[in-house]
């Protein structure tokens, strides 16, 4: 028996899927993956995105043909931070977008759980890097705009490429982009 207990989420569902990416979480992953600024944010609006170019939900980046190439924008890569409960439909979608694109690279954070079916289905073998943070980064709240600190879940940065190998875990320090920053 174990004595770890579950911790529930104290937010509501109708503010679950738009809890907005921390700027220090963004400045890692663009760190990590080698980018200034990831090209596009396919799971934004106006108010909350990243990226000069986002995709937003009446878009809906699910049914979009091509996160990287259409008559509006070329870009090389993408960055999402998709709302909660379509995880795993934006983790399907980025495995398909990344298949068809040589020298694309997008970034996914996602909760890191991979005990979980949904992570073995789309995570395990599809990605090629787990950006695995020591600890857990601070979202903001979607109405309030604040840095809201006691987040009950670990995060993690899920790359996809076209490179095809099993999956890496790698282990590293939040903050990572602002150390390079200041250097």
């Amino acid at each position: 028996m174990s004595n770890q207990r579950q911790v529930q989420s104290t937010t509501t569902s109708k503010l679950k899927n738009f809890w907005r990416t921390s700027e220090r979480a963004y400045r890692d992953a663009c760190y990590l993956c080698g980018v200034k600024g990831f090209g596009i944010d396919v799971a934004a609006d106006r108010e909350n995105k990243l990226c000069t170019y986002y995709i937003n939900e009446e878009a809906n980046a699910l049914t979009f043909p091509s996160w990287f190439n259409d008559e509006w924008i070329s870009v090389d890569s993408a960055w999402c931070n998709p709302p909660f409960d379509k995880k795993e439909g934006f983790l399907e979608k980025a495995y398909e977008q990344i298949k068809s694109q040589s020298g694309k690279l997008i970034c996914v954070m996602i909760p890191y759980e991979p005990a979980t079916q949904w992570w073995r289905k789309y995570v395990q073998d599809k990605a090629s890097i787990v950006y695995v943070p020591d600890g857990r980064y601070n979202f903001i709240h979607p109405e309030t705009g604040k840095l809201i600190s006691g987040v009950n879940f670990a995060s993690c940065f899920v790359i996809f490429t076209r490179l095809t190998m099993p999956t890496v875990y790698h282990h590293f320090e939040r903050g990572c982009g602002e150390l390079k920053e200041a250097s």
